[in-house]
């Protein structure tokens, strides 16, 4: 059984909420430093990244709403 495309969109959403988390208390000079910060939001790109992807293959008609994503997939940026 397919998984239901807004799952997906679901993922985006924890992942960016999570990022944002993540980040609220620290300066831009600070997070470079901080080795821990910079993995957990990494983590968080890439799970954004296999949603937005698997959301593509899974419902392309949905994907297309997603502005410049057809060009970060194929460019490999995601």
């Amino acid at each position: 059984m397919p998984r239901d495309p807004r799952a997906f969109l679901w993922d985006v959403r924890r992942a960016a909420d999570n990022i944002a988390a993540f980040i609220r208390d620290t300066t831009p000079e600070a997070y470079p430093e901080n080795a821990l910060l910079h993995s957990a939001v990494e983590r968080q790109l890439e799970i954004i990244g296999e949603a937005l992807h698997q959301l593509d293959k899974g419902a392309p008609d949905i994907a297309a709403r997603i502005p410049h994503l057809r060009q970060k997939l194929d460019s490999g940026t995601f």
